[in-house]
């Protein structure tokens, strides 16, 4: 981690978690499919699973107390998940 990182435990950057597998000698690579809907996105991490292949996905929580939605918060609150 960066300075930053280590004070306020955010992971920086797009390429963070890349860049630490790569370097543990992990085989990784980026890839998006926010402009999916969501079935296009099930099919694809199904199809990814089931090559074994683990995956890490961003999910953003911007939904505020009164359920509006925004993408600002949604990419600053939002956390990492394993399948």
């Amino acid at each position: 981690m960066n300075w930053l990182g280590k004070i306020t435990g955010t992971t920086l950057g797009i390429n963070y978690w890349v860049k630490v597998l790569k370097n543990n000698g992990i085989k990784a690579q980026l890839n998006n499919a926010s402009a999916d809907d969501y079935k296009t996105k099930i099919i694809l991490l199904k199809s990814i699973l089931l090559k074994d292949n683990p995956i890490m996905i961003y999910i953003g929580n911007g939904y505020s107390k009164d359920q509006n939605y925004n993408t600002k918060t949604a990419r600053v609150s939002g956390h990492w998940m394993s399948l």
